[in-house]
């Protein structure tokens, strides 16, 4: 297997398991929804009196609960698309 293949199987076993730990699970599906509306996403990224550092530090979690929910909504349309749902 080349290396090019392992990747692609290491991405989509992460996939998966991303898919199964915040979708499939309803504790995981309850974090994500949490997190998304309440704790993280939901704040606001700079504060007037926190230095202008915590904003990058606030948009490193933004992108990382985003890249969560992406690879939920990739792994879902995927499944779609394999068995010819919509």
């Amino acid at each position: 297997m080349s290396k090019v293949d392992e990747q692609h199987k290491k991405s989509d076993e992460f996939n998966a398991l991303t898919h199964r730990v915040f979708k499939q699970s309803a504790d995981g599906a309850k974090w994500l929804s949490l997190v998304q509306q309440d704790f993280i996403l939901g704040l606001p990224v700079a504060h007037p009196d926190k230095d202008p550092n915590h904003a990058y530090f606030r948009e490193g979690q933004n992108t990382l609960i985003r890249q969560i929910a992406s690879i939920v909504r990739q792994v879902e349309q995927e499944a779609k698309a394999s068995t010819g749902s919509k």
